[in-house]
């Protein structure tokens, strides 16, 4: 499976919640795909570089797929999008396309139930 990668500089876990605010063009245009396709991206951890100009050169090899579940405009005129977290990858290949990218060949891992994120709520 081909997954299109968005290294950051945090993580996602399974069942969890990330807002991120989207500017650059390769990602408004993956978002893109993403919403019409109905479909997801990853998400990985950056080890080597910076989540803004060309792509990263290190980041873990273990991502969650973020799935999108709500999009907005936002007051500064950029793309606010809401993701929770999908299932969990290995990536086995991955390859930079020549916007910046990255887009991976990944194997889905099996979810122990102690990973999925719990929220508590106080009383």
């Amino acid at each position: 499976m081909n997954l299109a990668l968005f290294p950051l500089n945090t993580v996602l876990f399974p069942d969890c919640i990330l807002d991120l605010q989207i500017f650059e063009a390769r990602y408004l245009d993956m978002i893109g795909r993403c919403m019409k396709q109905g479909s997801g991206f990853g998400v990985v951890c950056i080890l080597e570089g910076e989540e803004v100009g060309t792509a990263a050169q290190g980041y873990a090899q273990i991502g969650c797929e973020a799935l999108i579940t709500d999009f907005h405009q936002q007051d500064n005129g950029l793309l606010g999008i809401r993701v929770r977290g999908g299932r969990r990858f290995r990536i086995l290949q991955s390859e930079v396309q020549k916007d910046q990218l990255t887009v991976a060949r990944v194997q889905w891992l099996e979810e122990a139930p102690s990973s999925r994120c719990r929220m508590r709520m106080r009383t």
